[in-house]
C-alpha cells in the first residue's frame, strides 16, 4: 500500500482514486488526481462522489455493491480494503 499526502495528490503523476472509508459511503470516491482524469477521459467532477464501479469493467461493476455488503456483514467492523 502507498500512502499519498491529500495536498499532494494533485500533483502526483500516478493516476490516484481516493475512497471514502466510512461504512455508508464505502466505495464512492472522494478524490481523484489529474493523472486519473487525463488516463480515463474523466474530469474530476464527473467521478467525485460517484460509485468507484464507474471505473470498473461492466463484468466487476455489477457485482461490487453486493462484494461491499458481502465483505461489510462478514467482518464485525469495517476496515479500508487493500
Amino acid at each position: 500500500m502507498r500512502i499519498v499526502n491529500i495536498e499532494d495528490l494533485s500533483n502526483e503523476a500516478l493516476p490516484t482514486v481516493m475512497l471514502h472509508s466510512e461504512t455508508e459511503k464505502l466505495g464512492v470516491i472522494c478524490n481523484v488526481n489529474m493523472a486519473l482524469c487525463s488516463m480515463l477521459g474523466y474530469t474530476k467532477t464527473d467521478l467525485l462522489n460517484r460509485k468507484v464501479n464507474i471505473l470498473m469493467p461492466e463484468l466487476y461493476s455489477r457485482y461490487h455493491d453486493f462484494f461491499l455488503e458481502s465483505y461489510l456483514s462478514s467482518t464485525a467492523e469495517s476496515r479500508i480494503i487493500n
